[in-house]
């Protein structure tokens, strides 16, 4: 990697991790009982394709440039077990069903890459409310 790509990537680290702190804010202010800061804070929660969003359930992890671009879409796709994971909800469960959804939302990151992310947290970064 050059050191003119290294430098990029941590500028846009860096802007990342500005633009999901940022939001996370924002969106804890907007609550109360006036109307326009709680128009913002609902907006914040849904995400449309082709919103900036920022997902904020690992805001205290490193993985700012994973967390932060485009919307793009959920999906219900089948569960991902680990071997020993099958054998625990089985244990709960009963046998072990191939056909177990759970939603994935998809992200298109700044720097272009499509991420995928279960069990999360998104906020919608407010724009032109």
């Amino acid at each position: 990697m050059t050191k003119e790509l290294t430098q990029d990537l941590s500028a846009l680290k860096t802007a990342a991790k500005a633009i999901r702190s940022a939001t996370y804010v924002a969106w804890s202010l907007a609550l109360g009982n006036n109307p326009h800061p709680k128009k913002i804070h609902d907006r914040m929660q849904i995400q449309l394709p082709g919103d900036l969003v920022v997902e904020t359930k690992t805001l205290n992890d490193d993985n700012h440039l994973d967390a932060v671009g485009t919307f793009l879409r959920i999906t219900e796709e089948p569960m991902e077990f680990s071997s020993g994971a099958i054998a625990s909800y089985e244990e709960l469960n009963g046998p072990y069903r191939a056909h177990l959804t759970e939603p994935y939302t998809y992200i298109r990151t700044l720097d272009g890459r499509e991420v995928r992310w279960r069990n999360t947290v998104f906020l919608t970064v407010p724009q032109g409310l």
